[in-house]
């Protein structure tokens, strides 16, 4: 299975995406992220390592039973990194697939109620991701790349947060859970319910809020555009590099590594 060590991962490209102050530059994470992941190919190895972290911990163990509550025509795809057919250093690994709409989806399950909310309230019912992309440039920017990798041409997010009644369904599975190290879900069974995030149910959010876009084809371009970019500095020679890190103008760099 190919990794995301040394290669561009949908869950990060959102840094590629990075403007400067002046039009059509490039900003700074742009840099950063390309630097990371020349130091990776060095290491043959990742520099970060899996985080041990609640709130990463809470969204796998959630995952499963979100998926279990969708309509049968979704299909759980979350075990096999994707890699795009023309520029093998760009992957990603999408949640779900709706294959009958040909929608590509993530799921996200937030640890605090309140970034649930303010990731809800950035939905707009007639698909404007305008909002959305202003407030998880990282949530549009992972689905746009892996809308490119997949050759869907529509996108869901997915954002989960159980009601007080399902805290108990979410424990059960935390005491039986196979996916990994079953110490780092633990804290779910010690936790009181005011511990963890959940949702009053019959009040204004549902404990599945969704969003679907249609997938602009100019944004994959744009992102492509980026990617193609920053896959030839990832293999470029030291000079090359410093060079390029000067340079914030797109069409320059272009220049550059041509």
């Amino acid at each position: 299975m190919t990794s995301r060590d040394s290669n561009f991962s949908s869950s990060a490209i959102h840094r590629l995406t990075s403007c400067g102050r002046a039009a059509n530059s490039v900003g700074a994470p742009f840099f950063s992220y390309i630097a990371e992941k020349r130091q990776e190919k060095r290491l043959q190895r990742a520099i970060s390592k899996d985080v041990n972290a609640k709130a990463v911990n809470w969204g796998k163990l959630c995952e499963p039973i979100v998926f279990e509550m969708l309509s049968l025509e979704y299909k759980r795809v979350h075990r096999e990194r994707l890699v795009h057919a023309q520029i093998s250093n760009w992957t990603g690994i999408p949640d779900i697939t709706k294959p009958k709409e040909n929608r590509v989806a993530d799921i996200k399950c937030p640890y605090t109620i309140k970034s649930f909310c303010d990731l809800a309230d950035s939905f707009n019912d007639d698909g404007d991701y305008t909002e959305f992309k202003k407030h998880s440039p990282e949530y549009y920017w992972q689905l746009v790349s892996n809308a490119a990798l997949s050759g869907c041409t529509k996108a869901e997010l997915i954002v989960f947060a159980p009601y007080q009644s399902q805290l108990n369904e979410i424990r059960d599975l935390a005491n039986t859970w196979i996916e990994g190290d079953q110490n780092r879900v633990a804290f779910v069974n010690w936790a009181s319910d005011d511990e963890l995030p959940y949702l009053v149910e019959g009040a204004y959010y549902k404990n599945i809020t969704r969003f679907n876009f249609d997938v602009d084809a100019d944004e994959i371009e744009f992102l492509q555009t980026r990617v193609k970019i920053a896959t030839a500095l990832l293999h470029a020679d030291e000079a090359t590099w410093r060079d390029a890190k000067k340079v914030k103008d797109v069409e320059k760099l272009i220049e550059l590594i041509c």
